[in-house]
C-alpha cells in the first residue's frame, strides 16, 4: 500500500512540473481579456517574433508624423482570420496603451507599410510600434520614440490645388478650436459687413495674422475639399470632429468647435464645425459660403445675414 500511495505521488508531482514547465513558457504572450473556456475569443500578443518590424519616422512636424514599418506576413502561420496591420502609437508619460491610438493601412510595398497620425502635440514625446492582427494573435514589433516641433503653421498637402493648414487660426494644436471671426474680421468675434471676395486682402484674418503666403480658403477650394477627399468623423482628446483625407493619403483633423451667433455664447459645439470661406455669395450682401462639417459628412454651404455669425478659419497656401 505504501508502495502504491508512494508511486501515485510521484506521478503526481510529474504532472505538476510539467504543468508548471508549460506555463512558463507561455510567459512570452500576453493575454487580453478573461480566461473564457472559449480560447478563441481571447486576443493574444505576441513580442517576440519578426512578423511586425517598427521603423522609423519618414517625415514629422510639430501635430503630425509619418511612420514607415515593416509586416513580414510571410511568416504568418497557416490559419484562417482577418488581417489588420498599422502602428499603434501613445505619449511616451501613458502610465499604459489605453489611449493609444492606432493607424492603419490598407496597402503594402512589399513587405514595408506606411501610416500617418494628424492630431499629435507640438513639443510632446510619443512611443509607438508597429503590429500585425491576424484572427485573435496581435504580433508586436519594438517600441521606438519621436519628440514633435515646436509649434509653427504647417502646410499639409493633400493632393488639392492649394494646402491646408494642420490647426485653426489662434490654435496651436489640430484639436483646438482657435479664435472666432465675424466675416471680414481681423479681432475676435468682431461684427463686420462687406460684399466682396476678401481671401488675401487686408479684411482676411489668416492673411493679417500669419502671412507668409497664409489666406482664407475660396469657395472653390472648400468645394475642391469636400469633392475629392474623404471624411471620418472621429474624437480625439475629447474633442469631436472629421478627420479629412486627400487623395494622396495625407489627413488633417477639423475640430467641430460651433459658432457664435449674434455675439452669444458658441453653440453647436462639439457636435458642428462652421469654417469661413473667403467668397461671398455673388449678388448678395448677406450670405457667405462656408465649410460645414457635421457627423454624417463636409459639405459647402452658406451662411445667409452672416454678419451675426462668428465662425473659425483654417487657412490655405499656394502649392509651390
Amino acid at each position: 500500500m505504501k508502495k502504491e500511495f508512494k508511486l501515485l505521488h510521484m506521478f503526481m508531482s510529474a504532472v505538476w512540473m510539467l504543468v508548471v514547465s508549460l506555463s512558463l513558457v507561455s510567459c512570452s504572450q500576453e493575454r487580453v481579456g478573461d480566461d473564457s473556456e472559449d480560447s478563441e475569443e481571447n486576443e493574444v500578443i505576441d513580442t517576440t517574433s519578426e512578423i511586425a518590424v517598427t521603423g522609423l519616422i519618414n517625415e514629422y512636424g510639430c501635430t503630425y508624423a509619418h511612420i514607415t514599418s515593416y509586416a513580414n506576413l510571410n511568416l504568418l502561420p497557416m490559419t484562417n482570420g482577418e488581417l489588420e496591420i498599422g502602428v499603434e502609437l501613445v505619449e511616451a508619460n501613458a502610465e499604459n496603451n489605453s489611449a493609444a491610438r492606432k493607424s492603419i493601412t490598407s496597402s503594402l510595398d512589399g513587405n514595408q507599410f506606411s501610416v500617418r497620425f494628424c492630431t499629435l502635440s507640438p513639443e510632446t514625446g510619443y512611443k509607438y510600434r508597429a503590429f500585425v492582427k491576424h484572427g485573435n494573435l496581435t504580433y508586436y514589433g519594438d517600441y521606438r520614440t519621436l519628440t514633435t516641433k515646436e509649434f509653427e503653421y504647417e502646410a499639409i498637402d493633400l493632393g488639392l490645388s492649394v494646402k491646408w493648414a494642420t490647426c485653426n487660426v489662434d490654435a496651436t494644436s489640430p484639436v483646438e478650436s482657435g479664435g472666432y471671426y465675424a466675416w471680414g474680421g481681423t479681432e475676435d468675434k468682431m461684427s463686420t459687413r462687406g460684399n466682396s471676395n476678401i481671401s488675401g486682402t487686408e479684411s482676411d484674418v489668416a492673411h493679417i495674422k500669419w502671412g507668409n503666403g497664409w489666406r482664407m480658403p475660396t469657395q472653390s477650394e472648400i468645394g475642391e475639399l469636400c469633392n475629392k477627399c474623404t471624411s471620418k468623423w472621429t474624437t480625439v482628446n475629447g474633442i469631436n470632429g472629421s478627420i479629412i483625407t486627400g487623395p494622396n493619403g495625407n489627413s488633417i483633423f477639423l475640430p467641430a468647435a460651433g459658432c457664435y451667433y449674434n455675439d452669444r455664447e458658441v453653440s453647436n459645439c462639439n457636435s458642428h464645425g462652421y469654417y469661413w470661406s473667403g467668397t461671398d455669395y455673388t449678388g448678395s450682401g448677406y450670405c457667405v459660403f462656408y465649410l460645414s462639417v457635421g457627423y454624417h459628412q463636409i459639405e459647402s454651404s452658406g451662411f445667409e445675414s452672416y454678419y451675426k455669425y462668428a465662425c473659425t478659419i483654417r487657412p490655405v497656401k499656394e502649392q509651390k
